[in-house]
């Protein structure tokens, strides 16, 4: 079983091997919707590993987050 930090490390690769994708595709003239369906994995991977990689820092965010929550108040009189 993968630790953590491993986990991270096949997260990066894989997003190193997509970039390299993405850049291929560019050069090769691909449509943009092409591209841009790659450029959405990238970005998914990169905050998989980020998240990973930072799993026991606090805090932590991410876009996935759930931003401005707040506990609601409890009013007993």
């Amino acid at each position: 079983m993968s630790t953590m930090a491993e986990m991270a490390q096949e997260y990066r690769m894989a997003a190193v091997k997509i970039k390299l994708k993405i850049k291929q595709l560019k050069e090769e003239g691909a449509p943009p919707n092409e591209i841009q369906a790659y450029q959405v994995v990238l970005a998914q991977l990169r905050d998989t590993s980020r998240l990973l990689s930072g799993y026991y820092d606090v805090p932590r965010f991410s876009e996935n987050v759930a931003v401005g929550w707040k506990a609601g108040k409890i009013n007993d009189r």
